[in-house]
Parts: C-alpha cells; sequence; structure tokens
C-alpha cells in the first residue's frame, strides 16, 4: 500500500506537488498500488491508484479523526 510508504517519510505530517518530484520518486508514483483515499465518504474500499496519475498534490496526515460539531 502506498501509506505503508508514506509512513515512513522523516515528517509527520506533509504535503507535496506530485508534478515536481525526482525522476526516482516519480517511478515509484507512476505505480498502481493499493491506496486508502480519504475524503467526504468514510469508510471508502480501496482502490488501485496510481498517485502520480491520479493527483497534482498529495496531503500525508499520519493521524485524522471525525470532526466534532460545536456546543450550542
Amino acid at each position: 500500500m502506498n501509506e505503508h510508504t508514506l509512513d515512513r517519510v522523516r515528517y509527520r505530517n506533509f504535503y507535496f506537488d506530485v508534478r515536481r518530484t525526482s525522476p526516482t520518486a516519480r517511478t515509484w508514483l507512476n505505480a498502481t498500488r493499493p491506496t486508502r483515499n480519504i475524503g467526504t465518504q468514510h469508510p471508502h474500499p480501496d482502490a488501485h491508484v496510481a498517485i502520480a496519475h491520479s493527483f497534482d498534490v498529495l496531503i500525508h496526515l499520519h493521524a485524522i479523526h471525525e470532526a466534532t460539531l460545536p456546543k450550542p
């Protein structure tokens, strides 16, 4: 999974422009792998995605949680 490799990056939370990467990173980003994509629908089944073909910017957050409503 892409998350396994992204979790090994030195920074816990990060973002980067997928269009501006080194040739080594570009090769990795062009490969199709199971990917967890958390958007407005969660949980959502993992999909096979090549990051470079699907995104311009990647935002990786190590931990997330649901939003909480403010008390009235």
